[in-house]
């Protein structure tokens, strides 16, 4: 059977299993956990996407080498469309468990990473409206959707709400939440308001009253962090052609500054931003123009632009991520994930199609090192 099949057959088999449940066990067997790195010392990388079907979402797993793993029900329901969000598929710090929102039914999902990359589904629970980008730190688990961030414990095997908080305002329009390097905030970007939510984090992980500034740069989409803690965040202002920027910013418990102001890319509709394993580069995908930007990070939290088109995969750039010695960039209009090597000095080599024949509707990416 052809791979192209394989992957056909196996997003049919997930989508009759899937259905709405309410909360259930949300934690991974003790035989499962703490294996995450021990699996992929060698340096390979499994890569996570999620097909977003409106008659049954999935997460779709694959080998390094673009191979199905296998397709894994997630018990809730897709948009059937684009989710235009960064954080939509997204593992703990250990690469354990795997998370991935279900924007048709309002829930998150929650898997068990096998030793051999395989998922085992633990439970799928409600959220709020139209969910869309999930992070997760230790045992609590954030949820953004419609104007709120709703945070989670994982707790004797069960998801309970630690509650839920707003964002600036209504028809905010939020790209993304995570979690601050040293766990203390929460940072959520809002596309519709331009600005940048900072929530803090309690001793037990529950996220205080958001407390929003006025980015530098239009449209702030995706962003990553990078060493000293920088969050690099694009901005894809407003998709004005060549018009993106890139901005870097150092976050505190309560408050978020500038270390660079916006850095013009020459690029289209920025808005995805990954980064290396030592945090030095940063890369962005550029939806609009085809195309990866490289940028450095100082040890003092600056950025520097390396190349404004440092890879051009073509068709429209989406959700990307590192692993081993490759960035893996998702693009939902070609069907397909694109590997391109990473070379020194955050130079990046020529792309090449990994993973074919994707659903259109395949959204969010992660990968387990």
């Amino acid at each position: 059977m052809s791979s192209r099949k394989t992957l056909r057959t196996l997003i049919g088999t997930a989508a009759a299993a899937a259905s709405v449940v309410g909360a259930t066990a949300f934690t991974a067997p003790a035989a499962e956990r703490g294996q995450g790195h021990e699996r992929y010392g060698n340096g390979t990388a499994n890569i996570y996407v999620q097909s977003n079907a409106a008659h049954g979402n999935a997460v779709l797993g694959f080998r390094s080498d673009g191979s199905p793993l296998g397709s894994f029900a997630t018990g809730g329901t897709g948009s059937g469309a684009g989710l235009g969000s960064q954080g939509a598929v997204t593992t703990d710090a250990d690469g354990d468990e795997l998370f991935a929102v279900n924007r048709g039914s309002a829930s998150v999902s929650a898997f068990a990473v096998r030793p051999d990359g395989r998922l085992r589904l633990l439970g799928t629970a409600r959220t709020g409206a139209n969910p869309i980008s999930v992070a997760s730190r230790g045992s609590a688990v954030y949820v953004v959707g419609d104007d709120t961030v709703t945070a989670y414990r994982l707790r004797n095997g069960n998801l309970t709400s630690m509650g839920s908080r707003p964002l600036s305002s209504q028809g905010s329009s939020p790209a993304q939440v995570a979690v601050t390097p040293d766990g203390r905030a929460l940072v959520v970007t809002e596309r519709n308001t331009n600005t940048i939510d900072v929530l803090p984090l309690d001793a037990h992980g529950r996220p205080g009253p958001a407390k929003s500034t006025a980015a530098t740069g239009t449209t702030p989409y995706g962003f990553a962090f990078g060493r000293g803690g920088v969050a690099v965040v694009s901005n894809a202002e407003g998709g004005q052609s060549g018009g993106s920027t890139v901005t870097g910013y150092k976050v505190a418990r309560h408050a978020i500054r500038n270390t660079t102001p916006a850095i013009p890319t020459g690029q289209s509709a920025a808005c995805w931003v990954a980064v290396d394993g030592a945090g030095r580069y940063a890369y962005v995908s550029n939806a609009g123009s085809g195309t990866v930007s490289s940028f450095a990070v100082t040890a003092d939290g600056k950025l520097k632009l390396v190349d404004g088109a440092a890879a051009t995969p073509g068709g429209a750039p989406l959700d990307s991520a590192v692993g081993g010695r490759s960035l893996f960039v998702l693009d939902r209009s070609q069907g397909r994930v694109n590997a391109i090597p990473l070379k020194d000095g955050g130079r990046l080599g020529s792309p090449t199609a990994l993973i074919s024949d994707l659903p259109a509707s395949t959204s969010g990416l992660a990968v387990v090192r």
